[in-house]
């Protein structure tokens, strides 16, 4: 098991909270946000139903991240964290952690040809040949997936510049609208 895939999968709540960690796990007998559906100890969960909607593991992979949702909950005066804000940097730590993982021994050059060490996203993905991207330019698509690697898978190239229809193409990062 990679180092990502053990990050990955320590990952247990959809807010950035630790159900390891929370007060009321045992003494509500909550059996944790990710392992209900998140539907712990208190009911459905409005952070987590949103997580769920969007296919994200938890909220640091959201492209909206922080939201106003997450920001109202863990700065909540009665029921908020501990200090204000803690389960946004630990979403904050816990994304960075995964890109850190993910991009370790990874071509960094872009299908498109962009070099990924020189975009200023990449705090946020592990590009687009790492078993985790998250490249914001696919976030424009509503497969939120960027369409030079799905083109690139398609036709079997390794990059753009090995396609021999490059040329023309109006695909994703190549459109003239872009």
């Amino acid at each position: 098991m990679t180092e990502f895939d053990k990050l990955y999968l320590s990952v247990d709540t959809y807010c950035g909270l630790c159900c390891a960690e929370c007060e009321f796990r045992e003494t509500m007998n909550c059996g944790g946000c990710i392992a209900t559906g998140g539907k712990p100890f208190h009911g459905s969960c409005n952070l987590a139903d949103c997580a769920i909607s969007r296919g994200r593991k938890f909220c640091g992979e959201c492209e909206d991240f922080a939201c106003e949702l997450l920001k109202s909950y863990s700065n909540d005066p009665e029921h908020g964290d501990t200090p204000p804000g803690a389960r946004i940097e630990n979403c904050s730590k816990v994304k960075a952690a995964l890109v850190k993982a993910a991009r370790e021994g990874v071509d960094p050059m872009g299908v498109c040809g962009n070099d990924c060490d020189d975009c200023p996203y990449t705090q946020w993905c592990g590009g687009c040949r790492s078993q985790y991207p998250h490249c914001s330019f696919g976030t424009l698509y509503e497969d939120k997936r960027c369409p030079n690697v799905t083109c690139a898978g398609e036709r079997g190239v390794y990059a753009c510049k090995d396609c021999p229809e490059r040329e023309a193409c109006e695909r994703g990062f190549f459109g003239r609208d872009k």
